[in-house]
């Protein structure tokens, strides 16, 4: 796991499997959301927006545990 930096509020992470593990994908971004984000970040909007990006081509897939 490898800590990346930028983030304003959240906490962000690139995770990667390691060895001979075949599993897909090989690298995932975990965010952790900051404190108090939700009163000036619409969340629902902000991964729509994030999916959509990705169905054109523009951004990594988007999943969601709910």
């Amino acid at each position: 796991m490898t800590t990346i930096s930028g983030g304003i509020s959240n906490a962000l992470f690139k995770v990667e499997s390691v060895g001979n593990v075949s599993v897909e994908p090989h690298a995932i971004v975990l965010r952790v959301y900051g404190d108090n984000t939700e009163k000036f970040v619409n969340r629902e909007e902000e991964v729509e927006i994030m999916q959509t990006l990705h169905k054109e081509g523009f951004g990594p897939k988007v999943g969601l545990d709910t």
